[in-house]
């Protein structure tokens, strides 16, 4: 098999805990070594991150943007010199030493194919309770999830249920042909890319934000991926009220401040499937029932407490949501 050479980004800003464990299981990859470059795009840490990334080899990149990561995303691809793009978390961590090599076959097999992604979030019984409750559903978020825009499958499901058309399937991955209409929130955690792609893109920085470069390269025509039959470990969170933080967070950044860049939106009020969708997902945290059924479902398939989180989750997010909405409106 002939590998494309691939150059790995990594956006950094304090992240100590996480990113030795990272570049651990990068290193430990069965891939060619003098066909990986990485990239960390560092957001101005003043803790260990650069000194981690130091010991394990890596280039390290002057990212600026400290309270905004996405524009560091674009700086890694303007810095990468190799044929494809792998964005890798510092939170996320390759299960499997042939990780790199099984996310790349659809690019060799098919020269139709953009980008690749994992089909689901690895589940660890180990892991901490809600890292095993998101990586079951395929989400960081409910609200994606009832919206039908989660970015990974849940682990209840057998076959595709993602947005988007099924143009085959074999026992390896998915491809699948994406409209500008219906596009699940992909981009990052575990997400390949070929470079000649974002090459047509031709942003600022400032401008980039990863699920809308996807809507802009399927909007040109690019709109065929692979996703592949495997999974990819997200630490995302360790703590309830951590992932509550995150999202308000996330919220206020993306949605009160940036939200006039945005193309893609998870809920778009111009739209009445997801002003039906988000009505429905607020009835269904209220009610508890819908969520309370989805996680006896998962149960039945996975025997792991963690799904019974779903309700109170779904109900503490769209509290945390409103807050955030609340906020940016009471600011304006």
């Amino acid at each position: 098999m002939n590998l494309p050479g691939l150059s790995i980004i990594i956006v950094s800003l304090n992240c100590e805990k996480t990113l030795g464990e990272c570049l651990k299981r990068i290193s430990e990859q069965n891939y060619p070594k003098e066909k990986v470059e990485i990239l960390l795009i560092d957001g101005g840490s003043v803790d260990s991150t650069k000194t981690i990334a130091e010991k394990f080899g890596v280039k390290i990149v002057d990212g600026g943007y400290r309270d905004n990561q996405e524009p560091r995303r674009y700086i890694g691809y303007l810095n990468a010199r190799n044929e494809i793009l792998v964005y890798i978390d510092s939170d996320n961590y390759l299960p499997t030493s042939d990780w790199l090599r099984r996310m790349v076959e659809p690019f060799i097999e098919d020269p139709e194919i953009t980008a690749t992604q994992t089909l689901h979030y690895e589940y660890e019984k180990g892991a901490s309770i809600m890292n095993r409750y998101f990586a079951l559903f395929g989400f960081n978020d409910p609200v994606a999830f009832y919206l039908g825009k989660a970015d990974r499958m849940p682990w209840y499901k057998s076959s595709w249920s993602l947005p988007g058309k099924v143009i085959s399937e074999n026992d390896r991955y998915y491809k699948i042909c994406f409209s500008p209409a219906e596009i699940p929130t992909i981009g990052c955690n575990g997400f390949l890319v070929r470079k000649t792609a974002f090459d047509k893109l031709n942003y600022q920085p400032e401008q980039f934000f990863h699920i809308d470069a996807n809507y802009d390269l399927i909007s040109k025509g690019l709109n065929k991926y692979g996703f592949v039959k495997n999974g990819i470990i997200h630490a995302t969170s360790e703590t309830v009220l951590k992932s509550f933080a995150k999202r308000i967070r996330y919220m206020k950044k993306h949605h009160n401040q940036l939200s006039a860049l945005r193309k893609y939106r998870v809920f778009d009020s111009r739209s009445r499937k997801d002003i039906l969708g988000l009505g429905l997902f607020i009835l269904f945290s209220i009610t508890i029932l819908k969520p309370l059924y989805d996680s006896i479902r998962g149960f039945l398939k996975i025997r792991d407490i963690a799904w019974f989180l779903h309700p109170f989750i779904c109900f503490s997010f769209t509290a945390a949501y409103g807050m955030s909405l609340v906020s940016g409106f009471l600011k304006k």
